[in-house]
């Protein structure tokens, strides 16, 4: 039966093809008795005569009953005993795991690994135990990597966990039962394989303009948590129209969002705060450099109508 899965990629992978081979191998074992008998009964007990009359019902057997309840009630507690250790231990993670945070769209995937790295594709290391955090942003979706027998809900609202150990260097795709889900990829490494996408990934301007450098840090830093981009409320106002426009304070005083704003904002944010809205938001100071600010500021006006109104103004006016 190892012919119909992909190779075993994970340590919970054989124990999980055992238990489903025990429960095939009895539910065929079933179907044949079943039918078996069903054939025999009809054989057996075919009316022969036409005129010929059934007997009449004698007394029922409660013997065969208890024998039937019983044979099926085994069967179906060994099924469930079969995989109960594997079931646990593929929900209960191991102490110590490393953690990433795993973020589904119809658009994408986002991976939020360790050290703030943040990825369209899973990268781990073999021999690593590994625990998931997944919620959807849209729809509900799955979390299915077939080599590792990972299949996991991924829900609106709610965060669901898995957890594996990859036990070989490979690329696993990654699948999801949503209909128009991008596809991504799981990329297991070495050791050193994996400092060394670590490395490739650290210098974002390396691989990407400003303003995609801004976009991506919106992720990795966390601001999706606080600041939506389509002008509904969180925790801290949208960003949606933010860079160019004025708001009012939690003195009373007017500001205008500027690039001098949106620096002192990320490195001192509790200078200036929105009125309506708690101080509560990260400090960046030291988190974050001058070429980083630089991106979000050129990320933030590329969302705003305030900067886009400006530009028209100055191309009539020239």
């Amino acid at each position: 039966m190892s012919s119909w899965f992909p190779p075993e990629a994970s340590v919970q992978a054989a124990a999980m093809d055992r238990a489903f081979s025990g429960i095939w191998f009895g539910a065929v074992l079933a179907l044949v008795v079943l039918v078996g008998l069903a054939v025999t009964f009809v054989i057996q007990f075919r009316r022969r005569d036409p005129s010929a009359r059934g007997a009449a019902a004698g007394p029922v057997d409660r013997r065969l009953q208890v024998i039937w309840v019983l044979g099926a009630m085994i069967l179906a507690v060994t099924a469930f005993a079969a995989d109960l250790g594997g079931f646990f231990g593929q929900t209960v993670p191991p102490l110590g795991a490393t953690e990433v945070d795993v973020v589904a769209r119809q658009d994408g995937w986002t991976f939020h690994h360790p050290g703030g790295y943040v990825a369209d594709t899973l990268h781990v290391t073999a021999g690593e135990n590994v625990v998931l955090k997944l919620r959807s942003d849209d729809l509900p979706h799955s979390f299915t990597v077939p080599a590792l027998r990972i299949n996991q809900g991924v829900l609106p609202d709610r965060t669901t966990r898995t957890w594996f150990m990859a036990d070989r260097v490979d690329t696993f795709a990654v699948r999801s039962n949503t209909h128009g889900t991008a596809p991504t990829a799981l990329i297991t490494h070495t050791p050193d394989s994996y400092a060394r996408w670590q490395d490739s990934v650290s210098d974002l301007f390396a691989t990407m303009d400003p303003v995609e450098v801004g976009a991506h840090l919106y992720l990795k830093l966390g601001c999706k948590t606080c600041h939506s981009l389509d002008g509904s409320r969180l925790t801290g106002p949208s960003l949606q129209d933010v860079f160019g426009g004025t708001f009012e304070s939690r003195t009373g005083a007017m500001n205008l969002v500027d690039e001098a704003f949106v620096r002192e904002s990320l490195l001192d944010p509790a200078a200036s705060v929105r009125a309506g809205y708690e101080p509560v938001m990260t400090v960046f100071a030291g988190r974050i450099d001058d070429r980083e600010i630089d991106a979000i500021i050129a990320w933030l006006k590329t969302i705003s109508t305030f900067v886009e109104s400006a530009a028209d103004d100055a191309e009539v006016e020239g």
